[in-house]
């Protein structure tokens, strides 16, 4: 998770508009919730969570 919060400070977010979380088959949809209202707080950005279903990565970021 400190991953993905790195990444979004490293990105440039300026632009952004949403951010969409794919999540994998092995993840709580809670956990990608959690995820998202936290970079929702931190960068007043809507965020929308999709059961992606990838099988060997937890999370794919999407910057829109």
């Amino acid at each position: 998770v400190d991953v993905i919060f790195q990444a979004l400070t490293k990105a440039n977010i300026e632009n952004t508009e949403m951010v969409t979380i794919y999540y994998a088959t092995e993840t709580q949809a809670i956990e990608a919730e959690d995820i998202a209202q936290k970079i929702r707080e931190e960068y007043h950005l809507e965020v929308e969570v999709v059961q992606g279903g990838q099988p060997h990565y937890d999370y794919i970021i999407s910057l829109e």
